[in-house]
């Protein structure tokens, strides 16, 4: 693994009506083997937002939403470069 970036960033959570600080940590590791749970287990206020996460095709990623001020798109390419 290489870390590419650390951020902080707010959001505001809807359903707590709360904002919430967070960090942002962006690294480029390579993928030894990957087992898709789609039952993760969530909480109750996680079910109504949040979906499964799943591996996105690179050439996907500029048609992406990123919901943080750091430029996602330019920290893929940076990565992919070092690849």
């Amino acid at each position: 693994m290489q870390l590419l970036h650390v951020a902080t960033d707010l959001f505001y959570h809807n359903f707590k009506e709360t904002a919430f600080q967070t960090i942002l940590v962006y690294y480029s590791a390579t993928l030894i083997s990957f087992t898709n749970k789609k039952e993760a287990e969530k909480s109750a206020s996680e079910e109504q937002y949040m979906g499964d996460a799943e591996w996105v095709s690179v050439s996907d990623v500029l048609s992406l939403k990123f919901y943080n001020a750091v430029d996602n798109v330019a920290l893929i390419q940076q990565a992919l470069e070092r690849v």
